[in-house]
């Protein structure tokens, strides 16, 4: 049996550490595992008719604070290869697949080749981002999508390894880690006068059994300079998403080689002729501003050139302190919001009172796609996302 040593070498300097068993044919369908809906979407699109992978997070559970039923791990257990986002994002997944031996068949997502990477940001971030907006200065998103475009015309000419690594590395230790200790000391309380203590950051609802497996979820942060691990709500990260996933399907079941491939080109030319349209879509209402519940949408934003002004939470594991309240509302009212944003993932109690208190529109964004309960495709997913921000945001 040939051994595929690492996908690091293999696929010309995409970064995953993935080492993945093949024979020279499988008489059945590459065992395949995806964490999230998204990406979900994209492998179920590569894969079309020559397999059925298996989904993890489903519903409306979300990948934070996530915990593994036992029949999940045996699927991992049987898996020919597990696709996911990364730790920064899918903090139950390390320990899992280290204690399952599980990491030579593991692709974590982030560490593709082409993938555009962005840090979390602070409420400081936020408002230095909303005043070069109010200033015209919209980060030259037009020569970012060109140049972002430019990557992914080859799926193997950019060996950045060392880039994504240095990348990360130069943002650990961000001074916005102060400030992040300082928003969490208290419980989010939506003002001063509110003494019930409702978390802003209670989940809608796990799926039944996941709260009680021995595998609890491993806790993760999103810290303020951290890495932020939406990266699928940038449709060039999704086309290079969509790349790694082909070359790793075609090299653990070459049989179905030429169908992995045909699907896969045919999704790329979809996603771009997609992302025009909804250029033209989010054009009328780009500088419009608005507030979302936690930070997940930044890839989106910042590849369209939206208008967000802060979220309520800036992680959804922690909640938000009354601090970081206090400063978001007074950036609601300087900037003349007229919608906040919540999500299917999590109840939001706080953000709705929030909005109740200063006349704003609630609308729902999902990131994942599933609020609807059936699995959509990506670019429904991307569809939906933009008709409801428009819904919300239009004169």
């Amino acid at each position: 049996m040939l051994v595929l040593r690492s996908l690091s070498k293999l696929l010309a300097g995409t970064a995953a550490v993935c080492a993945l068993s093949a024979g020279a044919a499988w008489a059945e369908a590459p065992k395949v595992v995806s964490s999230i809906a998204p990406v979900h979407a994209l492998v179920q699109s590569v894969l079309g008719g020559e397999g059925e992978a298996e989904l993890l997070v489903k519903g409306t559970a979300s990948p934070h604070g996530f915990s593994l039923k036992p029949s999940q791990l045996r699927s991992l257990s049987d898996a020919n290869v597990i696709f996911w986002i990364g730790p920064e994002l899918e903090g139950f997944m390390p320990k899992v697949l280290k204690s399952q031996n599980l990491e030579k068949v593991s692709f974590p997502l982030i560490k593709a080749e082409g993938i555009h990477l962005t840090t979390v940001r602070s409420l400081e971030k936020w408002e230095r981002k909303a005043h070069d907006h109010d200033e015209g200065d919209h980060g030259d998103h037009a020569g970012h999508d060109e140049d972002h475009h430019d990557e992914h015309k080859s799926h193997g000419e950019h060996a950045h390894e060392d880039d994504h690594q240095d990348h990360k590395d130069d943002h650990h230790g961000h001074d916005g880690h102060d400030d992040h200790k300082e928003e969490h000391h208290a419980e989010a309380h939506y003002d001063e006068h509110d003494d019930h203590g409702d978390h802003g950051h209670e989940e809608a609802g796990h799926e039944e059994g996941e709260h009680h497996d021995e595998h609890g979820h491993e806790g993760h942060h999103h810290a303020p300079g951290s890495t932020d691990p939406h990266i699928w709500l940038d449709p060039f990260n999704a086309i290079a998403m969509v790349n790694a996933i082909e070359q790793t399907l075609v090299l653990i079941s070459p049989e179905n080689g030429d169908v992995y491939k045909a699907n896969a080109e045919k999704l790329r030319k979809d996603l771009k002729a997609l992302d025009s349209q909804i250029k033209a879509d989010l054009a009328p209402v780009k500088d419009a501003p608005f507030v979302v519940y936690h930070d997940a949408y930044q890839y989106f934003e910042s590849h369209y050139g939206l208008n967000s002004i802060g979220a309520v939470t800036l992680d959804p594991e922690r909640g938000a302190g009354a601090k970081h309240l206090a400063e978001l509302r007074h950036e609601i009212e300087e900037n003349k919001v007229r919608c906040l944003f919540v999500e299917p993932q999590f109840k939001g109690t706080v953000g709705k009172r929030l909005a109740a208190d200063l006349d704003l529109k609630v609308a729902s964004i999902d990131p994942l796609g599933t609020s609807g309960g059936d699995l959509v495709s990506y670019e429904k997913l991307l569809e939906n996302l933009t008709s409801n921000l428009v819904g919300c945001l239009a004169p």
